[in-house]
């Protein structure tokens, strides 16, 4: 008797065993399926949806993975280790209206990898491809949430939302979802959308796209303007005798410069600064001064840079170097309408030239020559110091190039930031303010080096590609 219950305890004993395994195994089969389905759900067979007029529009198929490619990229650190407080500030706002705390995995996890973010009449949204754990989050919000007019918008916190075939919308804007629930899916013109980085496209007056990818400071990308060499590239080098703050060179003839220029001017006239002062024109017609033509101008370099020593506020002075179809030491200076007739004849040891002084020492227009080059400045002691012109720097096909130095740039920001605060000029901030929470942002560019980016004619595109940040042992 004893033996029988001791194998009826044995056989059941196996029997819950055998039932165990069996759970587990129906979990583990539960778990790699949903695993699937959640992937499957998470990888979308066509992009995503922002307005069809968005004026930008950034496209990440791996955002978590850039996120983390960002930030231990080297050339990052500066930003994590200056701007601590702001990014601080910006993952609490997320943490506070979604209740998750922004990381790379929790947004795997709850929004997939693919991100898409449009920006119209300065709304902007996103859009995902979440997987299970959002759509049932979804389930259980939709019965607290309300709709908006019937059109299967929700909200959760301060944002509305919407699902489209499987894209889950969202933007602090209604009218924002409204445009992307009808849009078709978004591609942005002229470029594939990498998997390992960021791509940006943008419309208005000079469209085109960008291609970051984080761990890299390297960019590339193209505006939509036709381009085209003239001869056999850009002849005025980047090599100023002394590094500027800010440099460029193009050719005269690149299209994009008048669209260019239109939009900075008008960006310009409409801010507050300058919107009480007349326009340029009619400053200009005021002086009295003969009108200035460049006609005949092929290619021009403009050397920015800021005079710290100054007392009261850092002075910018400008240098400029113009190669002309009519060169010296024959040919005509193109300021020479205004120097020839308003200014004095001036010597920088053996180059000859003009000084028209505007307002003393500070701003006097210089002209004189350098080889095939003719040279201006704002300054007479910056003439002095630029007067052998820009290197001469032929690279096939290029038509434009920009520069700058991070550190110098860097550095004049510190400096206004301090002496605005000194004055009294930095609105609901004192001096503290300024050295605890806006200086440390302008210090971040410090160790980026160079800005240097090249722009190449390409047909019906004008190509760019460079460095954001190149170390200075990497210059050539």
């Amino acid at each position: 008797m004893k033996d029988g219950n001791v194998m009826a305890a044995s056989k059941t004993s196996k029997r819950r065993i055998a039932r165990g395994w069996w759970w587990l195994l129906a979990a583990l089969a539960a778990y790699l399926v949903l695993g699937v389905l959640d992937q499957e759900l998470k990888y979308p067979p066509h992009p995503g949806y922002v307005p069809a007029d968005a004026a930008w529009v950034a496209a990440a198929p791996d955002f978590p993975h850039a996120w983390l490619s960002a930030y231990v990229a080297p050339w990052c650190e500066p930003v994590r280790e200056e701007a601590f407080r702001h990014l601080h500030a910006a993952e609490l706002a997320v943490r506070k209206a979604t209740g998750i705390r922004p990381t790379p995995a929790r947004w795997r996890v709850w929004l997939g990898p693919n991100l898409w973010v449009g920006v119209k009449d300065g709304a902007w949204g996103l859009c995902v491809r979440p997987g299970l754990l959002m759509r049932a989050a979804h389930s259980v919000n939709r019965v607290f949430s309300r709709e908006n007019g019937g059109d299967s918008i929700y909200v959760f916190g301060d944002f509305h939302y919407a699902w489209r075939n499987g894209f889950l919308i969202a933007s602090h804007s209604i009218q924002y979802v409204r445009e992307a629930l009808s849009a078709p899916p978004c591609v942005i013109r002229g470029v594939e959308t990498a998997m390992d980085g960021i791509t940006v496209g943008w419309k208005g007056a000079v469209p085109g796209w960008a291609l970051f990818r984080p761990d890299s400071p390297q960019v590339q990308g193209a505006f939509f303007v036709p381009a085209r060499e003239d001869g056999e590239g850009l002849e005025l080098g980047y090599d100023w005798p002394e590094p500027p703050l800010f440099s460029v060179a193009a050719q005269a003839s690149l299209p994009i410069l008048v669209p260019l220029w239109a939009l900075i001017r008008d960006r310009i006239a409409a801010s507050e600064a300058v919107a009480c002062l007349p326009p340029l024109p009619k400053l200009w017609d005021v002086t009295g001064l003969p009108p200035v033509s460049l006609e005949g101008v092929q290619e021009t370099a403009i050397a920015v840079y800021l005079d710290d020593a100054n007392p009261g506020w850092p002075v910018p002075e400008v240098a400029a170097a113009f190669k002309t179809a009519d060169p010296p030491p024959a040919g005509r200076h193109p300021l020479a309408s205004l120097l020839e007739d308003e200014g004095m004849p001036y010597a920088w040891g053996d180059r000859t030239g003009w000084i028209l002084p505007f307002w003393g020492e500070p701003f006097a227009v210089c002209g004189a020559a350098s080889g095939p080059y003719w040279l201006a400045a704002s300054r007479e002691s910056r003439m002095a110091r630029v007067v052998v012109g820009p290197t001469r720097d032929i690279a096939p096909g290029r038509v434009a190039t920009v520069r700058a130095d991070w550190a110098q740039i860097s550095g004049a920001m510190q400096a206004i930031l301090r002496r605005g605060a000194a004055l009294g000029l930095i609105p609901r901030r004192n001096a503290r303010d300024v050295e605890s929470e806006l200086i440390p942002l302008a210090r971040i560019p410090e160790q980026w080096g160079k800005l240097h980016i090249d722009l190449y004619g390409a047909g019906d595109e004008l190509r760019f590609e460079g460095d954001i940040a190149r170390p200075l042992e990497a210059e050539p």
